[in-house]
């Protein structure tokens, strides 16, 4: 039996049709789509902020912060209250880091004098003393024994530095500064301190205690030990 070619063309175009008209049919959900995976951005890491001094104050962060959401310091660093403040005002998350690299200075050897014994004076320094801080403590009868017990222990190296509470610091800085051995400075916050000791390395420093609380003390008290082993500044002659 001979077939027309026609048929053969009508018949292979019904099929044509049908699988096309099958195609449009299907639904979407059933073709396979390769669609790129969503992957979230890294997060930008946070700037930090990375000091070195040993205490941290209010001033020292209104100078250096500047859009940082991490401060670093080291890891015995003094943060005073206006700096606390500061960070938590400003959402700034506090780090501690680098024992070992940043141990480099010696901790030094201090002992306080106390000759205006306050209560809160006495207590801050028995702080210190349970937690090691300080070689030793020792309450003295006045201004002038407590100088001579100063200049006697530094020029014999008995101790590396000394805390003396006085009445009268101003004028213990200037009689206890006419041996060539001492380098003594009067200070009232942490702020006079760094100015003396980027100045000086003071070896004695005076301090009044008198209308401090015992917080204000044992945080001043903390910054000085805490800045390791006082040397002369280069170029001084003992």
């Amino acid at each position: 039996m001979s077939v027309d070619l026609r048929t053969v063309d009508e018949i292979v175009q019904k099929v044509m049709d049908q699988l096309r008209s099958g195609a449009k049919s299907t639904p979407p959900s059933s073709v396979p789509v390769t669609a790129p995976i969503a992957t979230s951005a890294p997060k930008k890491s946070e700037e930090r902020l990375v000091l070195s001094e040993r205490v941290i104050t209010g001033e020292i962060l209104q100078e250096r912060l500047t859009r940082e959401k991490v401060l670093v310091i080291a890891p015995r660093a003094i943060v005073t209250p206006t700096a606390q403040d500061i960070l938590r005002q400003r959402d700034i998350r506090l780090v501690r880091e680098g024992g070992a690299k940043e141990s480099s200075t010696s901790p030094g050897k201090w002992k306080i004098l106390l000759s205006a014994a306050t209560p809160e004076a006495q207590r801050a320094a028995g702080d210190l003393l349970k937690k090691g801080e300080i070689a030793g403590r020792e309450v003295v009868a006045c201004t002038q024994d407590a100088l001579k017990q100063a200049v006697t222990a530094l020029s014999r190296a008995e101790v590396d530095g000394i805390l003396g509470f006085v009445r009268e610091p101003i004028r213990a800085a200037a009689q206890a500064n006419q041996s060539r051995k001492i380098r003594a400075a009067a200070i009232a916050n942490v702020s006079m301190l760094e100015e003396a000791r980027a100045e000086l390395s003071p070896n004695l420093v005076w301090i009044n205690p008198h209308k401090r609380s015992w917080f204000e003390l044992k945080t001043l008290l903390s910054a000085c030990v805490g800045g390791g082993k006082p040397t002369p500044p280069p170029g001084w002659k003992e």
